[in-house]
């Protein structure tokens, strides 16, 4: 009888192509690799006692900031809604919904049902093993004891696969969480290496490094979602999902100094540059559109990933101009030794992009595919073991 595996991680009615390419991702190797896994759909609400436990974690100080932060958003999100003033206009945001929620019927197996904090331990009557992660199921700025799999009844297999913490530090009750609910795994593995030592002490097993779930799969896996017919003319594909204006500044001047369209996705920040931007591309038009890209400017990890997976030149950034995702891009850039990608500081101008050689993709990849190699044999021991 086949071992029934149920992963947890940010997928339901998500609209992040990150989050959802690589919730599929995992799902598709474990099923090709003979198991029987799928999505468990949760809605990862927590109680406003739980949310402000969360927020003050980070220490007082932090917590009042983040408490402050988080007014002003609302606020600002209110006003906007009073004005019908949003982002995209309510028929794209509809639109992009449908996407993403056809590509998860048709693409990824998930329950049926969908919980919540309420219900989650039903579940136990459903899988034999849990997996959280990927992505940053365990970054305390969203904390939910669901994604440490505080619901799993005892005697139940618990493990992580490259679960991201996405911070550098740990305070004292953050590494608590950390021991109290790491206690009854089985085996831990973070998607970041330097998130190692963070958590080695709270951790009953040994935590590995271990590479994104959309790196499991082969370019044929990812070509044959990647077959929507998109734009013939030659173009520079951009991905933002953070404010640096900067960034999509140097890749307007860089596609109108080589003719090429420059075409887009902005998701949280809205930006008039592009020739043409995608309000609502699903998943599938995503990775089409980077595959027929003549190069690629983003600021997201998975942008990067599937710049690679296709073999285009990418020229990636800070979200925020400041330090935001760095640890993250620098760890994914290294890994494929293309750390001159990374265009931050003085780095962060088109004469410095204009600089940069065309990456060599004949070039082997040792340490990637030790990586690869060793994150294969991990999640298959742990889930025999």
């Amino acid at each position: 009888m086949k071992q029934k595996i149920g992963i947890i991680t940010m997928y339901h009615n998500s609209k992040n192509y990150g989050g959802v390419l690589q919730a599929y991702a995992l799902v598709k190797f474990l099923n090709d690799s003979g198991y029987e896994a799928e999505q468990v759909r949760f809605v990862g609400r927590m109680t406003e006692r739980q949310r402000m436990k969360t927020v003050f974690s980070f220490g007082f100080k932090r917590g009042i900031q983040l408490c402050i932060s988080n007014a002003k958003w609302m606020i600002k999100r209110t006003v906007k809604l009073l004005l019908k003033e949003k982002n995209r206009n309510a028929t794209s945001q509809s639109k992009l919904a449908e996407s993403f929620s056809k590509f998860r019927d048709d693409r990824v197996p998930h329950s049926k049902a969908v919980y919540n904090g309420n219900n989650i331990k039903k579940t136990n009557s459903e899988y034999d093993t849990f997996i959280t992660g990927s992505d940053q199921v365990w970054n305390f700025a969203w904390y939910n004891p669901i994604y440490f799999l505080d619901f799993a009844s005892r005697g139940k297999k618990k493990l992580s696969y490259a679960a991201s913490v996405s911070m550098d530090s740990l305070n004292k009750y953050q590494k608590k969480v950390f021991k109290k609910s790491l206690r009854s795994y089985s085996a831990v593995s973070l998607r970041e290496e330097e998130s190692i030592g963070l958590i080695a002490d709270a951790s009953p097993v040994s935590p590995t490094a271990s590479v994104d779930p959309t790196l499991l799969l082969s370019r044929e896996d990812w070509s044959a979602l990647a077959q929507m017919e998109v734009e013939r003319e030659e173009y520079v594909f951009c991905y933002f999902i953070g404010s640096n204006a900067a960034s999509r500044s140097i890749a307007k001047e860089y596609a109108e100094k080589h003719g090429l369209k420059l075409i887009g996705i902005s998701h949280y920040h809205k930006y008039d540059g592009f020739d043409e931007e995608l309000s609502d591309a699903g998943p599938e038009e995503f990775l089409s559109y980077i595959r027929n890209a003549k190069c690629v400017f983003t600021d997201s990890f998975h942008a990067v990933v599937f710049s690679k997976i296709f073999e285009k030149q990418y020229f990636v950034f800070n979200r925020d101009g400041k330090g935001s995702m760095g640890s993250r891009i620098r760890a994914i850039t290294s890994l494929f030794e293309t750390e001159e990608r990374f265009c931050y500081g003085e780095r962060e101008n088109l004469e410095y992009v204009e600089t940069l050689e065309n990456i060599d993709y004949t070039r082997a990849l040792t340490e990637f595919e030790k990586q690869k190699k060793a994150s294969v044999g991990f999640l298959l021991d742990a889930l025999e073991g």
